[in-house]
């Protein structure tokens, strides 16, 4: 595989490596993007040293500019003025919140921290929805919202990348928006695609070359929307198959949070010590000795019910017997 390939799709995977990447933007604007993506990277390494109370202080100022922005860019829409620096903005402080949310740990004791970080992420997500819920737009914003499309990609491909990270802590319920906006990119790859690659350095890629890396653009993506939804499923070579996980995805939001629920129970049990375990077998006892008395009455009542009926057909028999005797 020659070196350029193996750049690029290092740069599509991971976001330290845009380093390396041989491109051709104007300059000013591979700085800018450089730039951000080394900046994003420093303010992380920050994040990992601070405090819990700290790190929760930085995300919600964090989800704070993420909620502005969105007004903002709402704003200028209804204004009819064109909101790309701020969506690109929101792109970058999307990625900055979602890779720190990776590093805040909940601790056993805090009951409400997992809770906390869905809320979280709610404003992230919605912002999303309104600026990459329609898949034109969406492929409008991947061509204009900078001069090169690669870097406009990439942004959103490594927001894809971080929510997914961050999967137990996106709303059931809104998981369906990351998941129609890789579903968007799979299926209008055809249209993005040659566009992007335009903007590469191809001079020492062949058609061949080019297939591949378009092939492992796919295949991670398709991956990625496996890992939000935790679908047991290989990524196939087969178009349709892998096209029916798109359209119908396995997994079941309401089995999900009762597995959940289950889950939390179990745990809870787990860690009450002394007294309380106690009352929770005593419970677990009593719920046992209702559904044991419950099936009991069931077959005893299906028993009775059958003996009657025997019966019945007994004395039917007797009567048709003593009538046929007096015939």
């Amino acid at each position: 595989m020659p070196k350029m390939m193996r750049i690029l799709i290092a740069l599509f995977i991971t976001l330290p490596l845009i380093l390396s990447v041989d491109v051709e933007p104007q300059k000013e604007e591979k700085k800018d993007y450089l730039d951000s993506a080394l900046e994003i990277e420093h303010r992380v390494e920050e994040f990992k040293k601070k405090t819990e109370e700290e790190k929760d202080k930085i995300l919600e100022d964090l989800e704070s500019t993420i909620s502005d922005l969105r007004e903002k860019i709402k704003l200028d829409i209804s204004e009819k003025k064109e909101p790309n620096e701020k969506i690109i903005e929101l792109l970058k402080k999307g990625v900055e919140f979602t890779r720190c949310m990776e590093y805040k740990v909940c601790n056993k004791e805090d009951k409400n921290c997992e809770s906390n970080k869905m809320k979280l992420m709610n404003p992230l997500l919605d912002a999303i929805q309104d600026n990459f819920g329609q898949c034109p737009v969406t492929m409008q914003h991947i061509k204009t919202l900078t001069e090169n499309t690669f870097f406009t990609f990439q942004f959103i491909n490594v927001l894809i990348n971080t929510i997914v990270k961050n999967a137990d802590y996106v709303d059931p319920n809104k998981k369906k928006i990351i998941s129609e906006l890789i579903n968007c990119l799979l299926t209008n790859i055809d249209e993005y695609f040659p566009i992007m690659i335009a903007k590469i350095n191809t001079k020492k890629m062949t058609e061949e070359d080019i297939n591949e890396i378009k092939g492992i653009f796919t295949k991670h993506l398709f991956e990625q929307f496996l890992k939000l939804n935790k679908i047991p499923y290989e990524y196939s070579k087969d178009k349709e198959k892998n096209n029916k996980i798109l359209r119908n995805p396995t997994t079941d939001v309401r089995t999900e949070k009762v597995y959940k629920e289950i889950l939390d129970i179990l745990k809870e049990i787990k860690e009450i010590k002394g007294s309380n375990n106690d009352n929770i077998m005593v419970i677990i006892v009593s719920c046992l000795a209702t559904i044991t008395v419950l099936i009991g009455g069931f077959f005893l009542y299906r028993f009775i019910r059958r003996r009657k009926n025997s019966q019945l057909i007994e004395n039917t028999k007797d009567f048709v017997s003593s009538e046929n005797k007096l015939n």
